[in-house]
């Protein structure tokens, strides 16, 4: 992928580990949004929705 100001597109490989499933943040996002070490990072699965919905830190 070409670096720009544009859309962030990225694929992840989800890891199995302490009976859940980790799924690392591109560092690129995790800094647009200020994500750090020990952040807590929220993600909403609204069942009528599509997709779920990241919630960044400073809205929670």
């Amino acid at each position: 992928m070409v670096p720009g100001n544009g859309p962030f597109a990225d694929s992840r490989t989800v890891q199995e580990s302490n009976g859940g499933f980790t799924v690392s943040i591109p560092k690129k996002i995790a800094q647009r949004y200020g994500i750090e070490r020990g952040d807590e990072v929220w993600w909403v699965d609204n069942p009528d929705g599509e997709t779920p919905e990241f919630i960044p830190p400073e809205q929670l």
